[in-house]
């Protein structure tokens, strides 16, 4: 029996022994017969025919030998709180470890409905300053890092309104505490700005990064004009290297691309109801996860999705998928066996988890005329494939001095 099976088993044994033996129930105002040491509801006890008898034991006795002020009574906060902290382990089980942090996967159902702006309900809620709905929200639980189209997370939304509340409440939620948004600023940058050292300290608290740079190569110590802040922000960073834990999500129902994968284990995943297998990558919406065999060679899907922040997913690991276990360590995961390739698997993979930009986000790219296609990792590559590369990592393409063999 594992750990968590057995300290349940001893809860339960516990909780079980502290029920009324006349309702069967969790004692309401429990009391105990100090000559047994049985609990009861005061109500049930006092509405027994029988004076002076355990109704479970038929010892006797007398007043004096209740005890109203007991264990039941004492612990009955700390056993549901142990238990609900018992149950959000076994759902939030899914834990990997990546550049000295933990983050626990979640898996939501539910797709999170957006406004125009690409906001989600927890964005707006807090834009609101409504921290009973933020609870709410999170509770469901809807993605505590959704972006809108502006890059900027509830926690973003949060630090503009300098509600310390919900800016702490989503910080004790695990959220990330250094995504980035538009022009790569993060919450520490977003907070120097504004001058607030409350948030600033909060923040730091809770594992943010003095050294991340916007898109202008801006530290946030580079964003503030108050004095004490800056002592605060110097480098190295302030916060102690503390392993921190957060929380990232991914869909439950997914879309799918199969890579050239068997025939028979597509089937499959047409059979799912949580799955739906996208026939072409070019649709409106991208799949969620592209499925490959670890013997595939480097190919342009591949670098495609790698690029696009698309999870992938290995064909003997559809089974586990299909029957619900979505978890992948990424990590550790072999998604190809070239060892090289599949590190930029893992880091694309934990990129787009993390939500950070897309490897090409902001950048140029000049390129001249190319007649004759060049060989990168057995996949020949000329202008049009290129273009398309970078397109896909949200780069932008000028027609002019880049010279292609610098890439090899």
């Amino acid at each position: 029996m594992n750990t968590r099976a057995l300290i349940l088993n001893h809860l339960n044994r516990l909780e079980n022994s502290l029920k009324c033996p006349i309702c069967n129930d969790k004692c309401v105002k429990p009391l105990r017969i100090k000559i047994c040491g049985h609990y009861f509801c005061t109500y049930c006890l006092q509405s027994q025919k029988k004076d002076h008898n355990c109704p479970k034991c038929n010892e006797f006795y007398e007043p004096c030998h209740i005890d109203y002020n007991n264990i039941a009574t004492e612990c009955e906060k700390q056993l549901e709180e142990l238990r609900q902290l018992l149950e959000s382990q076994e759902k939030y089980n899914n834990t990997m470890t990546y550049n000295h942090n933990q983050y626990q996967v979640i898996f939501i159902s539910a797709s999170q409905k957006t406004n125009a702006k690409g906001e989600t309900a927890l964005h707006l809620a807090c834009k609101r300053k409504n921290l009973e709905q933020v609870r709410e929200l999170v509770e469901c639980p809807d993605d505590i890092n959704a972006r809108d189209y502006a890059g900027w997370a509830p926690l973003h939304e949060a630090i503009h309104t300098e509600n310390l509340e919900i800016i702490e409440y989503l910080l004790k939620q695990h959220c990330l505490v250094n995504i980035p948004a538009l022009y790569f600023e993060t919450p520490l940058h977003q907070a120097a700005s504004l001058n607030n050292i409350e948030i600033v300290k909060l923040l730091l608290k809770y594992g943010a990064d003095v050294t991340l740079k916007d898109y202008s190569g801006k530290i946030p110590m580079e964003n503030t004009t108050d004095k004490e802040i800056k002592e605060l922000l110097k480098m190295p960073n302030g916060s102690e290297k503390i392993p921190k834990l957060f929380n990232v999500f991914l869909p439950f129902k997914v879309s799918v691309y199969c890579h050239s994968i068997d025939e028979h284990v597509k089937q499959k995943l047409k059979n799912c109801k949580d799955v739906q297998v996208q026939d072409k990558t070019d649709n409106k919406k991208l799949p969620d996860y592209l499925i490959i065999k670890k013997t595939h060679k480097l190919s342009f899907k591949i670098l495609q999705a790698m690029l696009e922040g698309i999870q992938f997913l290995t064909q003997d690991r559809v089974d586990d998928f299909i029957s619900g276990n979505h978890y992948i360590n990424i990590p550790e995961e072999t998604f190809l066996n070239n060892t090289e390739l599949n590190k930029g698997i893992r880091k694309a993979c934990m990129s787009a988890l993390l939500k950070l930009p897309q490897l090409f986000e902001g950048l140029n790219f000049y390129i001249e005329d190319h007649t004759n296609p060049v060989e990168i990792y057995n996949l020949k590559v000329d202008k049009e494939y290129l273009q398309k590369l970078i397109k896909c990592g949200k780069g932008c393409c000028h027609f002019q001095l880049l010279q292609l063999h610098h890439l090899q």
